[in-house]
């Protein structure tokens, strides 16, 4: 191989060529590196500040609550109702805010003693309305008690909080309030960022209590196995800014903030198509780039290189006539650089393929007639190994050409037919010419050597690469087609078509030829014959058809008794 020179056309246009990708390539590469991780940042931080402003604003509005409830708590009305152990408050009811559905007095002991409620807000089950005593630890501690999201049957979320009614600092009795949080959440589920991006709440053990579907909600879905509920749940902290698959398989990116008054963590997610959107539009400008600095490239490699048209054409032309086997083909270009080069050594290799070539097929027709030679050899050997089946290969094969015609006539699919009609019986060069030629009835013993032979015949051939295609055909032509035949007991399509071709042709010749055993049976018992066990041990539909053969075409049937075996030329 020549070293390359600084003069030659193919060193100009690979120095060229590379110096602009690499340029180009550099320059994408400055761009984009330092503003990826730079705009995923930005868009995680905006996502964290959205899920801690939701987070703020749930303390805010329970912080809400508590005050207006200890102010409640200290109010006239409630003072004189656990004065009195009696009282009408649906007049106070009225005056407070319409999220707080039913306030309710208790004794001391938490005993319920008033109550009052919004008309829509009593029709929630009775069974997820709060007992009307409170928990022991409540009366313990004599603080404020908050207990856990309920939801009504037609899926208004509540939550009862409970605070202590006192006179100095003895409690007197206890003042509940059941709040509706149904706009809250509404309000709070409802902040979208970008168009897909969502917010959801769940508490400590991963539970969802608040989700843009309420239908999560309400079945009590756990999502403990999201990636930013584990984070939550487990108090990892950072900005992680990975991606990950959300319940729905959808491909988010997420974080979370944690909700200082209830300890509920709030988490946000957002589709990475949609979030990367930025990224993704750098990504095609950046591409655009390439695209433009490789076409100036490709534009300036041109104006070097322009005279090498001509010379190509020509090599085109010939490689393509090559391609087309035409190998006798020759590029006339006489010239000292690299594409003379490349003509020579192209003529060169077409004069050498040319010649391997001729040589290869001249041995592949070597081979296919030794390959035929062989076939019909053997198919004489095993004819010749009793007088009585001379000739048997053949007719079979006239036979099951005739069907397999009618079904397929690819030449390769004929070509395996004609090899396994020879073949089919090759295994009997193992039988013993004792059984062979007995004239008496089977025995046992005999029946179960005739039945090697297909075994046999498949094991002597599974050894020649060129009939694996042959050999399960070889193997189970004698399989009947409901299951009872022999090696393998196959039935239906599991038996090798072929097989089931073989199956009727030798069956057919066998009964319409001299035995030593017996005499030949005329056609119409024959055919009879096939009709009666087309179905059990024959392929119905084979049946069929060379039946329609045998009565159709006159001369057929004499025609191949007469065929005699041919010599291998």
């Amino acid at each position: 191989m020549k070293p390359l020179h600084f003069k030659s056309i193919t060193t100009k246009i690979i120095a060229f060529g590379f110096s602009i990708t690499l340029i180009t390539f550099i320059f994408a590469l400055l761009i984009f590196s330092s503003s990826i991780e730079y705009l995923k940042s930005e868009i995680h931080d905006h996502n964290q500040y959205v899920a801690e402003n939701a987070a703020q604003s749930i303390d805010l509005f329970f912080k809400t609550i508590e005050e207006n409830l200890y102010t409640s708590a200290a109010s006239y009305e409630i003072g004189s109702v656990l004065e009195k152990r009696r009282g009408d408050l649906l007049p106070y009811l009225i005056k407070l805010p319409p999220y707080i559905k039913e306030i309710t007095v208790l004794d001391r002991g938490g005993a319920d003693i008033s109550r009052a409620s919004r008309e829509r807000f009593v029709s929630r089950p009775e069974t997820n309305k709060k007992r009307t005593s409170l928990p022991l630890k409540v009366l313990i501690k004599e603080n404020i008690h908050f207990s856990k999201i309920h939801n009504t049957g037609f899926g208004e979320p509540w939550i009862t909080v409970t605070v202590p009614v006192k006179s100095g600092a003895r409690v007197k009795g206890w003042l509940s309030e059941d709040i509706s949080l149904k706009g809250f959440w509404h309000s709070i589920t409802g902040i979208h960022f970008g168009e897909k991006g969502y917010i959801f709440t769940v508490d400590e053990n991963g539970k969802v209590i608040a989700h843009p579907d309420w239908s999560v909600v309400i079945k009590g879905i756990n999502l403990k196995a999201n990636h930013q509920v584990v984070r939550f749940i487990n108090k990892w902290e950072g900005n992680n800014i990975l991606s990950y698959k959300n319940e729905n398989n959808i491909e988010v990116i997420g974080t979370y903030a944690v909700s200082k008054k209830t300890g509920w963590g709030i988490i946000a997610e957002q589709p990475v198509k949609e979030a990367y959107a930025q990224l993704y539009n750098l990504k095609n400008k950046l591409l655009a780039l390439i695209v433009v600095s490789l076409s100036s490239a490709v534009f300036l490699s041109i104006y070097l290189g322009w005279r090498l048209t001509s010379p190509l054409k020509e090599l085109k032309k010939k490689a393509e006539e090559f391609g087309k086997g035409y190998l006798k083909s020759k590029i006339s270009i006489k010239r000292d650089d690299e594409i003379g080069e490349l003509a020579l050594t192209f003529n060169n290799m077409a004069d050498s393929i040319l010649d391997k070539t001729n040589q290869l097929k001249l041995a592949n027709v070597n081979l296919q007639e030794m390959l035929g030679c062989t076939i019909k050899s053997l198919a004489t050997v095993l004819d010749g190994k009793s007088s009585w089946t001379a000739g048997h290969s053949e007719r079979v094969l006239g036979y099951a050409l005739s069907i397999a015609n009618h079904f397929d006539n690819s030449s390769d699919f004929l070509e395996n037919v004609k090899i396994c009609s020879l073949l089919h019986d090759i295994g009997k060069i193992c039988i013993p010419e004792v059984v062979l030629e007995k004239t008496d009835i089977f025995t046992d013993d005999d029946m179960k050597i005739m039945k090697e032979h297909p075994l046999h015949g498949a094991r002597i051939l599974s050894s020649i690469r060129q009939f694996e295609n042959i050999v399960p055909a070889i193997r189970h032509h004698h399989e009947h087609y409901n299951g009872c035949g022999y090696p393998d007991r196959l039935s239906g399509e599991a038996i090798p078509f072929i097989a089931r071709i073989l199956s009727v042709a030798d069956a057919y010749d066998a009964m319409t030829t001299d035995r030593h055993y017996r005499k030949a049976r005329d056609l119409s018992d024959a055919i009879e014959e096939l009709k009666r066990n087309a179905g059990t041990q024959f392929d119905p539909q084979i049946v069929e058809a060379f039946l329609q053969i045998i009565l159709n075409e006159r001369g057929f049937i004499s025609a191949i008794k007469n065929m005699t075996a041919t010599a291998c030329k």
